[in-house]
């Protein structure tokens, strides 16, 4: 028997598609993501797996793919997919915890550096031919504040420090190991916006992180300060 299976995401490995072919699946490429609820329709009735991007499984998706058995998650987000219609109708959803943290931490370094040297609007200038001396600033001499330090939250800390910045974080469930050996220090949320010069979020959304920041804490924050968001609240 041949499963007939969707990837989603563009970026499975030769690996992990002959794999999947000598176990009897036949992959295709298709992009779920960029696609209407209506449009996704038309292509799930039938599928037995998908490699999953993130696009919104519904109660009305799931009746359409009958045949289903597994919406497997590239990432640790499953907030797009509706679990409960997915019990009701017995496919299996899973994720990929910690497989993208190093990218998404390497990719708030990067916001973190591109805004305290101003590189896009820098970048801009020599576009129209323009030079103009500014001075920036640099993140060894900054506070960082980092909301949930789960598997990203700690490696854009580890990453952090090798500039030397100090790090503030806020977590529902502190690692004191983690805190100590890297010397971060946790604050309620409330001292966190008014004390970083950046703050850095990296929770998963869920009833309780949703609408987390709010123009109350906002207020809070420093002038000038900045507010990096590689998460979904």
């Amino acid at each position: 028997m041949t499963y007939k299976v969707i990837d989603s995401t563009g970026y499975v490995t030769e690996n992990g598609r002959r794999y999947l072919e000598e176990n009897g699946c036949e992959l295709r490429e298709m992009l779920f993501k960029t696609m209407s609820e209506e449009e996704l329709l038309g292509h799930v009735t039938d599928l037995d797996a998908i490699v999953s991007a993130g696009e919104k499984w519904t109660e009305k998706t799931f009746q359409a793919a009958q045949r289903v058995k597994i919406i497997a998650r590239t990432g640790a987000g499953t907030d797009t997919i509706d679990k409960e219609a997915a019990t009701r109708h017995g496919v299996w959803v899973t994720n990929t915890p910690g497989a993208t943290s190093p990218a998404v931490a390497d990719l708030t370094l990067c916001l973190i550096m591109a805004l305290l040297r101003d590189l896009p609007r820098r970048i801009q200038d020599i576009r129209e031919g323009k030079w103009q001396f500014t001075l920036g600033r640099e993140l060894g001499s900054r506070t960082l504040g980092i909301i949930g330090l789960g598997s990203i939250g700690k490696a854009v800390v580890q990453r952090a420090r090798g500039f030397g910045a100090a790090v503030l974080a806020y977590d529902v469930a502190p690692d004191a190991d983690f805190a100590r050996h890297h010397q971060v220090e946790y604050v309620s949320l409330d001292e966190l916006m008014a004390q970083a010069d950046i703050v850095s979020i990296h929770v998963d959304l869920n009833e309780h992180t949703s609408g987390l920041i709010s123009r109350q804490k906002l207020d809070l924050m420093k002038k000038g300060a900045y507010l990096v968001n590689t998460s979904r609240p």
